[in-house]
């Protein structure tokens, strides 16, 4: 670690990168707060996207079917979360049970107001 005398630190504060595991943020953009070009551009896009959406709307219905629906497609990546594949290694065992019946032919030995309560 770089020493500094008591002067250079005056001079030019503490040195870069060395604080403290744990220290708490100082200063600087809180966390979650969007980047204020970020924001700015995202405006002008939905302004752009507002004020073209009828042209959009007639370039689309002047599009070859096929074209068309790959247009679909990118648009969608950005609507619908993409779909990932799982793969999972190991053995399945399923365990079934199965359950038989079978007629008697007999008359029942109770009749439904045998359990109604008086």
């Amino acid at each position: 670690m770089q020493e500094f005398s008591e002067t250079e630190y005056e001079q030019q504060g503490p040195p870069k990168g060395n604080f403290k595991k744990g220290r708490k943020k100082t200063g600087g953009r809180q966390k979650g707060t969007p980047n204020k070009v970020t924001k700015a551009l995202k405006a002008q896009l939905l302004g752009f996207v507002t004020d073209n959406f009828d042209a959009f709307i007639e370039d689309l219905n002047n599009m070859y079917p096929q074209d068309r629906a790959k247009l679909y497609v990118k648009i969608f990546e950005y609507v619908l979360p993409k779909q990932q594949q799982i793969e999972l290694d190991g053995e399945v065992q399923i365990n079934a049970l199965n359950v038989e019946f079978k007629s008697t032919n007999r008359a029942p030995k109770h009749n439904e107001t045998d359990f109604l309560d008086d």
